[in-house]
């Protein structure tokens, strides 16, 4: 009966989503006469039934959205792209929380990773009234750029009933990447002048080349993210993903076969974004994949994937980007420059702060907060800033804020490996292997960024943390299930070949069956 109100509820919900967004976007576009405008309002109609109806629907839409931000600013840059992202996170924690009303079970506040990661926020919550906070408005924007995306996890955790759930998660991740990874490499060719052509919304991509040994400007993609450091960033977590879900796959050969093509195509267009934090973060992420599942097939996949794309950025790039690239070995005092000065930095800062300066101090702020930050600082209380949110939490957090972090990142670690641990079904534990190696590759990338804020990488991460730690349930779930089927096999009373009805069952005489 459940089922069949269900299947109502959406024969009733989608046509009527579906007129509601075309009318709105007919309004939108006889109001301001913006065909882009009319298409996004429209869109965004659509999707906001959706997550009304399901938390699945909602993370897909705030996965698309993460994914394609930079597109949607530089086609309509305003307030209104600006807070999609937020939008549909909260429409997610309403309907999440619609759900607990009803009665549906919670399982996620009570998992054992909750309590740092309440201390965590509440310790964030406390640092927006440091005396040395700037205003209110600085300190809101920052305690968001801390702990927004933790709500994902929460989420994810209630919303992945199934295994089949959790395969639909993986698939739609993977095949928005490879369009997006199809386009960066295009855009590497031909470069951002169809995209100038637009709107000055795009002109902020004129900042995103860098020089190479010749003094020649050299594009590096963003293809539909904001920036080619997002980009590189979101498709080193793919990318690990993905390796994992090839593995996974292993018995259905059409899906194994999408993630080993996407696989060489995600690390291609990563290392075209020139972005060096991402590829330092695939490096050390594949590291953990291979150390967690050792198994020499991961390598094979890893050696080949690279192998391909390393020939084809060579043939793209005719070496510069191998330069620019190699740099993060070649020339280690600028990578200890980047990671270690700006920690001592921080250290000597705290010595005098030992509570921190308070959130919203630092580039948590978010970039539209960046120029109110240099016109409300006097000399006297400016704060020295630190690239990484380690050295950026001693900063903002203090002491006891650094501790606290660290505490939440392990517990993370911590239950992902126990996770992984406990599960039975070895296709399981592969997946498992490429999603830890793909948030460890998030938190190396955390000594020269804000990984944890900057999207997508910082949604993937919560909900491959949720997707992690549900499988062992999951799975134990569906014992349980097969259990009970076995069990009501054997309790089935047999029935007549012809007849149907129920064969009469011989009894034994009393005494012998005393």
């Amino acid at each position: 009966m459940r089922h069949l109100s269900k299947q109502r509820a959406l024969s009733i919900a989608v046509p009527t989503a579906l007129v509601l967004a075309v009318a709105i976007g007919l309004v939108v576009l006889a109001v301001g006469k913006s065909v882009v405008l009319a298409f996004i309002a429209a869109a965004t109609t659509a999707a906001t039934i959706g997550t009304l109806l399901s938390l699945e629907i909602g993370i897909f839409a705030l996965i698309l959205i993460a994914c394609t931000d930079g597109m949607l600013k530089g086609l309509y840059p305003g307030w209104y792209t600006q807070v999609l992202k937020d939008y549909f996170l909260v429409l997610c924690m309403l309907r999440w929380g619609w759900l607990s009303v009803l009665g549906h079970r919670r399982l996620s506040v009570r998992h054992p990773i909750v309590p740092a990661l309440l201390v965590f926020v509440g310790w964030c919550a406390m640092q927006m009234f440091n005396p040395h906070g700037y205003n209110w408005i600085l300190a809101l924007a920052g305690f968001r750029g801390w702990v927004i995306w933790i709500a994902v996890f929460f989420i994810a955790y209630d919303y992945l009933e199934s295994r089949r759930q959790v395969e639909r998660l993986v698939l739609f991740i993977i095949l928005l990447l490879i369009p997006i990874s199809i386009y960066g490499i295009v855009q590497y060719q031909i470069g951002y002048g169809h995209l100038e052509r637009l709107g000055p919304g795009f002109d902020p991509y004129r900042r995103a080349g860098y020089f190479t040994e010749t003094y020649e400007v050299e594009t590096r993609p963003a293809a539909t993210m904001v920036s080619p450091g997002n980009l590189g960033a979101g498709l080193s977590c793919v990318l690990l993903m993905a390796i994992g879900a090839a593995l996974y796959f292993g018995g259905r050969r059409r899906l194994q076969l999408l993630a080993l093509a996407a696989i060489p195509l995600f690390a291609t267009a990563m290392f075209l974004t020139g972005s060096r934090a991402p590829l330092a973060g695939t490096i050390v992420g594949a590291l953990a994949l291979l150390v967690v599942s050792r198994r020499p097939r991961v390598a094979i996949i890893l050696a080949v994937a690279a192998l391909i794309a390393i020939t084809q950025t060579s043939k793209l790039t005719g070496g510069a980007l191998e330069t620019r690239l190699s740099s993060l070995w070649v020339h280690r005092s600028y990578t200890r420059h980047r990671i270690v000065m700006p920690l001592q930095t921080a250290v000597n800062y705290t010595k005098t702060h030992f509570l921190g300066s308070g959130v919203g101090v630092g580039s948590t702020a978010g970039r539209l907060l960046a120029t109110m930050v240099t016109a409300s600082t006097p000399a006297k209380r400016k704060v020295p800033s630190a690239e990484g949110d380690f050295g950026r939490a001693l900063l903002e957090l203090g002491l006891p804020g650094l501790v606290i972090f660290l505490w939440m990142l392990y517990s993370v670690v911590r239950a992902m490996i126990r996770a992984y641990a406990s599960l039975q079904r070895l296709t399981d534990r592969w997946l498992v292997a490429g999603m830890f190696g793909a948030c460890v590759g998030v938190l190396t990338r955390l000594l020269v960024g804000s990984s944890l804020y900057v999207w997508p990488e910082s949604i993937f991460f919560w909900l491959f943390v949720a997707a992690v730690t549900k499988l062992p349930e999951l799975g134990r779930a569906e014992g349980v299930a097969a259990s009970e089927q076995r069990m009501q096999a054997q309790d089935a009373p047999e029935h007549g070949p012809a007849s149907g009805q129920q064969r009469p069952t011989l009894r034994a005489p009393a005494a012998t069956r005393r």
